[in-house]
């Protein structure tokens, strides 16, 4: 498979993330991975970057072209923005983001300040810390978002 070919090869690779809710989309972001350095870094794309859409005949944001199982024009617009050949994507929505979790068994994470709120009519409650969240828990801290807070705020 190219993946592997790549890898044997010592081609960097990069992979586009396409976070969903049942909604709208939540994310991009692009992990970037040198085989040679065993390095590996994030980029996020914020769904709101204004570009020309050709297929539209007009400037609008980036997130226009996500179409869950035909993304290739977004791939295509995102490898013109950052100028990297994306090979390949995972496209999930938020749910199947809970069963990978799972599958992990949980993720860990650093929060700031504890989260108490309601999100989407579901109460949302964070630790702050060094915690481990199941794929529930994941699901919200994906969901929650302050009032202030904007896309690099909340990029990190």
């Amino acid at each position: 498979d190219l993946f592997t070919e790549m890898l044997k090869r010592g081609d960097p690779v990069a992979v586009l993330f396409c976070l969903r809710g049942d909604q709208e989309y939540r994310f991009f972001e692009i992990l970037l991975y040198d085989p040679d350095t065993n390095r590996a870094a994030i980029v996020y794309i914020p769904g709101n970057v204004g570009m020309i859409i050709e297929s539209l005949k007009k400037v609008d944001r980036i997130d226009v072209l996500y179409n869950r199982g035909d993304i290739d024009p977004l791939i295509a617009k995102i490898e013109e923005l950052v100028a990297i050949d994306i090979p390949f994507y995972i496209d999930l929505q938020d749910r199947e983001v809970r069963n990978q979790v799972d599958l992990l068994g949980g993720l860990d994470l650093f929060i700031p300040n504890p989260v108490d709120a309601t999100v989407e009519g579901r109460r949302v409650l964070l630790p702050s810390g060094s915690v481990v969240l199941d794929g529930d828990k994941i699901r919200d801290f994906i969901s929650y978002r302050e009032e202030t807070e904007n896309d690099v705020d909340r990029a990190g």
